[in-house]
């Protein structure tokens, strides 16, 4: 690779990992069409989305909590999209208490994985009525990752 420099081996390498470039494969072009919390459930995040041309074999979300502490449980998941849904709505389960969190969503078509950009989900909101619970560790050496 002469000649191109450290730039153009990154363009090089950003097009050959975009789904659909230069494949024949249509554009990962992804809309997000809502994301919300849940007005029942504010621990539930529900997203809407979709994507250009023709429909995905399958998809999943993909969320994480922003700013989490090393060691703590629960940190993000997958949600499975049930591609019947009007809009690809998908609900994100598991979520934290006012807590923020990003996702992106990851498409499968034709062979090949679309990846659209991360999103924001709102802050999530405080169940009513939970109790507000702490842990005091007695012996904290023998706590295991995370249980805190």
């Amino acid at each position: 690779m002469t000649g191109t420099g450290a730039g153009g081996l990154l363009a090089t390498l950003a097009l050959f990992g975009a789904a659909g470039c230069g494949s024949g494969a249509p554009p990962c072009d992804f809309t997000l069409i809502d994301s919300q919390i849940s007005p029942a459930i504010p621990t539930v995040g529900v997203v809407q989305w979709s994507l250009a041309g023709p429909p995905p074999a399958s998809a999943k979300i993909v969320y994480r909590l922003k700013d989490a502490a090393p060691g703590l449980l629960n940190q993000g998941g997958e949600a499975p999209v049930s591609l019947a849904q009007p809009g690809d709505r998908t609900l994100l389960l598991g979520l934290k208490q006012a807590r923020d969190y990003t996702f992106h969503i990851e498409a499968t078509r034709g062979g090949a994985t679309c990846v659209s950009p991360d999103y924001a989900l709102p802050t999530t909101g405080r169940l009513s009525g939970a109790p507000t619970v702490s842990v005091a560790v007695a012996q904290a050496t023998s706590a295991r990752p995370g249980s805190s």
